[in-house]
């Protein structure tokens, strides 16, 4: 047991008395590629609205294109976990930074919200509304520019956004 606790102090006098090497400062540049995914929590809401126009001869009478307008009022909405890739490219001329990234995430948002109703008109006849909503993916395409001093960087960026 004394060895033992000899051996560590010996370890220790020895790491404490290390001589110490001064580092070079650690480059301020911001350049090159880089790639990433990411896992999110997706949540998509619409608000559905609904409008008739009646057009010549009409099949409904005056209080069911109303209701129809109204049965289409409502909220759809999703939500579950999503995920994505992207990748970039960073380049520092100076102070100045410019960069681009490209993106794909799943959506997999589908939900359906669907209204029967009776006819005020004629009561024992029903309508059934149905809306979608629905969106499988997402990418975009984005463009930096930026400022980097020292520790810090600012930049603006734009985006193009598609989806299916």
């Amino acid at each position: 047991m004394r060895y033992l606790y000899f051996a560590g102090l010996l370890i220790t006098y020895g790491v404490s008395v290390a001589p110490v090497h001064a580092q070079t400062p650690a480059s301020t540049k911001s350049s090159g590629y880089y790639v990433g995914g990411s896992i999110a929590s997706v949540k998509g809401e619409a608000d559905t609205k609904a409008s008739t126009t009646l057009v010549g001869s009409t099949y409904f009478t005056s209080p069911d294109d109303v209701q129809i307008a109204a049965a289409g009022n409502g909220t759809i909405s999703d939500s579950h976990v999503s995920g994505g890739i992207f990748a970039g490219y960073w380049k520092q001329y100076g102070n100045v930074v410019v960069g681009a990234e490209a993106s794909v995430n799943s959506l997999q948002v589908d939900k359906s919200r669907t209204q029967t109703v009776t006819y005020q008109s004629a009561p024992p006849s029903q309508f059934t509304l149905t809306q979608t909503v629905k969106a499988d993916w997402q990418g975009t395409l984005r463009l930096r520019l930026g400022y980097k001093q020292e520790k810090w960087l600012a930049y603006v960026t734009g985006e193009v956004l598609w989806h299916n």
